[in-house]
């Protein structure tokens, strides 16, 4: 796993601020195996988790600045706050998942 530095973080974002979409590579190959665990977590179901995990990588590329540089929260919990409301909004329109999340939050 490649490792990251804060400083890198925020190099990578502020040039995908840019337009510089290369820029997610590094940040992608570190984090993507952890938020797909994440959403895994929440949604049991591979395919599903992929995609949410896909879609939280294309919020980071819409809106890099979104992450609070010298804010206290971690990136990776940043991250994973996407990765989390993108879950939840799944499983609110598709109902058939419902009871798969309510498990997690009784």
């Amino acid at each position: 796993m490649i490792e990251l530095t804060n400083d890198q973080i925020e190099t990578c974002l502020k040039q995908i601020a840019q337009g510089n979409n290369n820029s997610l590579n590094p940040i992608y190959k570190h984090y993507q195996r952890a938020v797909f665990v994440y959403v895994r977590h929440l949604i049991l179901d591979d395919g599903l988790a992929e995609d949410i995990v896909q879609e939280t990588f294309e919020t980071l590329i819409k809106k890099p600045k979104k992450f609070d540089t010298n804010g206290t929260a971690a990136f990776s919990t940043w991250l994973c706050a996407i990765a989390k409301k993108k879950t939840l909004r799944f499983l609110a329109k598709n109902r058939k998942h419902s009871k798969t999340y309510s498990e997690f939050n009784p």
